[in-house]
């Protein structure tokens, strides 16, 4: 009889104290799955939830040797899949190997084969050829890893965009876009996503739209200015618009099929004052300000995202104006590659991030001004 209780009494506290496994709420609107995410993470049994972060190594584009390069301001970066950096100026393309070191540069500007004038977008492709977007001249325009100029494609003239996203999706099996709906007789016009075959021809118009105030027609501008947030990842397109007031992110096919809606419970953080008195100062002393003189107003809170990553595994990384554990730091909520929030974390504060094989980099502004990257392991637990 003592056997018996004893081994109740193992089997109780085993499944009292082994980890806990929630069942996931998930239900299908108009045939697409949406994943329904709580305040509160939930407890997948054998899956971390969090990570802890170990430095490898960090680019100082304050170092006397790298001020020497000529390398100034990085607008962006990317990394390819051995885990080199490519950092994109003003005029060229720096790229370091998996350890930081510097190996060369490549690119110029100016208007003929190769060179670029206002490079918009950048990325690594799947083939690890660096690519960038060059609003002025409109044309995408491709380098191999060592840098050799490789290929141009020149966007045609029917195809108008605001000059925010214009990529090519992998594979070459067509391009995203963003379409500016304007008109000068309505008070506001419209910024859409739209996805395009390898022929520019339109294929789909995605959810994600924001408004922006028409100066010839409206009486009042939004100071504060949202966007369409978005990430390609593997075969899947990621998108949020920071104009809906409620936590979604939408994942697409690259034929622009909704196939999977992510929601999850938020906070509400109000915009500080602060904040409006800055902006409100930029306005006023902006040129539109002194030519359209539209009333301006602020909306009571921020969007619940901020932005948000993907890494190599599909996990996604969102960041949110909820205050992180230090004045520096911000809260990021973190989800598995099923949409699944399962934990949080507080990071410091960033320009740019990018998660890859289980690598945070992170460009950072230094008090001086002047920037730099960080590189860090991902330790997941």
């Amino acid at each position: 009889m003592k056997k018996i209780i004893l081994a109740f009494i193992l089997v109780f506290l085993f499944s009292f104290c082994a980890p806990r496994s929630d069942k996931v709420e998930k239900n299908t609107e108009d045939g697409v799955e949406v994943i329904l995410n709580h305040l509160k993470p939930y407890t997948i049994k054998g899956q971390p939830s969090t990570f802890t972060l170990e430095e490898e190594f960090t680019i100082d584009f304050e170092r006397e040797d790298l001020a020497s390069l000529g390398i100034g301001e990085v607008q962006g970066f990317d990394v390819d899949s051995k885990g080199s950096v490519y950092c994109l100026t003003e005029s060229q393309i720096f790229k370091f190997d998996n350890q930081g070191h510097f190996i060369r540069k490549f690119g110029q500007k100016g208007q003929g084969p190769g060179e670029f004038i206002y490079p918009e977008e950048w990325w690594l492709t799947e083939n690890d050829e660096f690519a960038l977007y060059d609003r002025v001249n409109s044309k995408f325009i491709f380098f191999k890893a060592d840098g050799e100029f490789l290929k141009e494609i020149k966007i045609p003239s029917k195809i108008i965009t605001a000059g925010m996203v214009s990529v090519v999706l992998p594979g070459s099996k067509g391009f995203l876009f963003d379409e500016n709906l304007f008109d000068r007789e309505v008070d506001n016009f419209f910024l859409q996503l739209i996805v395009l075959d390898a022929d520019f021809d339109k294929i789909k118009v995605l959810k994600e739209k924001v408004n922006r105030a028409n100066p010839f027609k409206s009486a009042k501008i939004n100071l504060f200015t949202s966007f369409i947030r978005y990430q390609i990842s593997g075969d899947k397109i990621y998108s949020t618009s920071q104009e809906n007031p409620d936590f979604e992110i939408n994942i697409y096919n690259f034929q622009g099929e909704n196939i999977k809606k992510i929601r999850k419970a938020s906070n509400k953080v109000r915009i500080p004052e602060d904040y409006k008195t800055e902006r409100m100062d930029w306005y006023m002393e902006s040129p539109m300000y002194r030519v359209h003189k539209m009333k301006a107003y602020f909306p009571e809170y921020y969007p619940p995202i901020k932005d948000f990553f993907v890494d190599t595994q599909g996990r996604i990384f969102v960041e949110t104006y909820e205050d992180g554990e230090s004045p520096d730091e911000e809260m990021v909520d973190i989800f598995n590659a099923e949409g699944i929030f399962i934990g949080r974390t507080s990071l410091k504060k960033a320009l740019s991030r990018i998660f890859k094989s289980d690598r945070m980099h992170v460009l950072h502004e230094k008090e001086s001004g002047f920037q730099k990257l960080v590189v860090s392991n991902m330790h997941w637990k």
